[in-house]
């Protein structure tokens, strides 16, 4: 905002029963103004310490304030703020979270150069953890906390309102009920902090409801959970000190180059830039993982691997950059980095302007204005090595617990196989369990090839050796993630779990998996019920459009939206079978393996 005459004042009348900030930003803008600013309040004000505050600093600074207590205020204009040396006091709200940690914990912690003459009204914090139960100690040179016998206690918040969430996850671990009271306004913060507080305490298995104008909260021992801080920082750091008791973690909405929820991945680069990469965050420490790992799995999706494959030559060799010290993770982030050695964009340049038909050209425009027109970019189909060398360490956690992914080739072309045989997956270039089939789909890319065009597939991915228990209802739900790990990669339109469409034919006689004391008689369900893993096979299937780059010409436009003709020349793939096949098979690991730690958390030990 930019104010370019200079502002007159006068009279108004403002509502600060949501926040005392707006009086503040006026108060302290008054005394700039040609004939001041006379404000009178239409109901009652919260947090009024604030306010004291504010005026105190103004008066420091020369400024003189008239004031009927809180319901009326006038600073005359034309006013000037004197230079000078101010002591700009601690954040007792700051404070607040170390003194909750003490009572939590049981142990002492001292906040250096803060006093009970503070016009802060969160430092009378401290005589609330006394009332509950806490030793006080208010020293010359700061107040320390000490952590004893909790109890529940009935306490106006209305001088403090941003110490309400720390105060309720204190209470959580109390004795007894504690009522917090006039704090309807924290509804209106950075979100709803009464609804959002109860709701992340009973993931935590405490009993809390948030009334109109405050919270009620039965205290008891609480559970690790999975906390949503709902992009407010006041929620992220009182569930933090929850944290210090059980196993707490917080999520919030990612961007959209990252995935997962405890095994959390973000991938970056593109088709013609320097490398590609990935974020790996969330990795339990001291798991065995060497470059070696992810080059074999990387080696299942690098270029030149079938006849379907394009002619680019990379040799996709892993980089770890961070997270893993002789041979083991550490727990911290672990970064790998793919370099490109060779793209070339020359033949790309030549359509730089037009969109290519079922490309992400016409959409990416859209979004952003701009796009990278060299190999599609960061739409193109080169982003996966990021996804596979992520899926790489997945895969060797998932090792250790005998878990086994798996994906092959069941349609190319309109080629379907008519018989499974597993040895025969590794026993031709399209990872097809059927040899004669493979040998058909051979016959039918180099058709396509000769008229300039290219064919989509299936793929089928497979899960042995999972426990039962992953997943959550209802948005979680471990189908619903499997969904979107795998429509999430560029050439996949469908996907289905277990007897998928078919279902719609069957009757719920012939639906239903029944099941006997050996387990499950069928497994139309693909291992999954109500969103959670039941123990039985996990059976997926992806439909795999055809690449859309072909030299066969079409129509389309250029961005002045003039009609032309295209024919996308380069290296590209006629199908993206059956490269695509090892990054199916990532993504259900990197599912996995988040709903492993997840599970883990809500049930706070190791599932085998």
């Amino acid at each position: 905002m930019q104010i370019q005459e200079k502002v007159t004042g006068g009279s108004l009348i403002l509502n600060c029963n949501i926040s005392s900030q707006f009086l503040s930003s006026i108060l302290l803008m008054a005394p700039c103004t040609q004939n001041g600013i006379e404000i009178k309040i239409a109901d009652k004000i919260v947090s009024k310490p604030y306010v004291d505050m504010t005026i105190d600093i103004m008066e420091k600074a020369g400024i003189t304030v008239q004031r009927d207590g809180y319901q009326s205020f006038f600073v005359k204009g034309c006013q000037g703020y004197q230079s000078g040396n101010y002591f700009v006091e601690p954040d007792c709200s700051q404070a607040g979270y170390f003194w909750a940690a003490a009572a939590i914990v049981g142990n002492r912690i001292k906040v250096k150069n803060i006093s009970m003459d503070s016009r802060q009204g969160d430092v009378q914090f401290a005589n609330v953890l006394k009332k509950m139960g806490c030793e006080v100690q208010f020293e010359d040179d700061g107040i320390a906390v000490k952590g004893g016998k909790l109890k529940g206690i009935e306490v106006d918040m209305s001088n403090m309102p941003d110490i309400v969430p720390t105060l309720a996850v204190v209470a959580s671990f109390a004795n007894g009920t504690t009522v917090i009271t006039n704090v309807a306004h924290l509804k209106e913060k950075e979100c709803d902090r009464l609804g959002s507080v109860a709701t992340e305490l009973i993931k935590m298995g405490v009993n809390a409801t948030a009334t109109e104008s405050g919270l009620i909260i039965k205290g008891t021992t609480p559970k690790g959970a999975i906390i949503k801080t709902y992009n407010d920082h006041r929620m992220a750091m009182c569930f933090a000190i929850a944290g210090l008791k059980v196993p707490i973690v917080g999520v919030d909405i990612m961007s959209g180059s990252s995935f997962g929820v405890l095994f959390k991945i973000t991938t970056w680069g593109e088709s013609h830039g320097k490398g590609v990469g990935v974020i790996v965050e969330g990795c339990p420490s001291g798991i065995p993982l060497d470059e070696m790992a992810i080059q074999t799995m990387l080696d299942k999706r690098k270029p030149g691997s079938s006849s379907a494959s394009t002619t680019r030559k990379e040799l996709d060799k892993a980089i770890i950059m961070s997270g893993v010290f002789e041979g083991k993770t550490t727990g911290t982030p672990i970064m790998i980095v793919v370099y490109n050695k060779d793209a070339d964009s020359k033949a790309y340049k030549k359509n730089a302007e037009l969109f290519r038909p079922g490309h992400g050209d016409i959409t990416y425009q859209a979004k952003y204005g701009i796009r990278d027109w060299r190999g599609g970019g960061r739409a193109s189909a080169r982003e996966t090595v990021a996804r596979v060398a992520a899926g790489a360490v997945a895969k060797v956690l998932l090792d250790m617990e005998n878990i086994e992914t798996f994906a092959y080739t069941v349609e190319l072309g309109g080629i379907k196989i008519k018989s499974f045989d597993f040895n025969a997956i590794s026993q031709n270039k399209f990872c097809c369990p059927d040899m004669k089939a493979a040998g058909k789909m051979e016959e039918k890319i180099q058709q396509v090839l000769k008229k300039g065009d290219s064919v989509g597939g299936i793929v089928e991915i497979k899960v042995k050796g999972i426990p039962a228990g992953l997943g959550d209802p209802v948005f979680d739900k471990l189908d619903a993630d499997f969904a979107k790990a795998l429509m999430s990669i560029g050439a996949v339109k469908g996907v289905e779990i277990g007897a998928g469409f078919n279902v719609s034919e069957m009757t719920g006689y012939q639906n239903n998996d029944q099941i006997v004391p050996d387990g499950f008689l069928s497994n139309n369900s693909g291992g999954i019920l109500a969103g959670i893993s039941n123990g039985d096979e996990i059976i997926i299937r992806v439909a795999v459009k055809p690449i859309p780059s072909i030299s066969l010409e079409q129509k389309t436009i250029d961005k002045n939206n003039n009609p032309v003709l295209i024919s996308t020349k380069g290296r590209h793939d006629i199908s993206a079978i059956p490269r695509i096949n090892v990054v199916c098979e990532s993504m259900v690991n990197l599912v996995i393996a988040d709903h492993f730690l997840r599970q883990r958390v809500l049930r706070q030990r190791v599932l085998r």
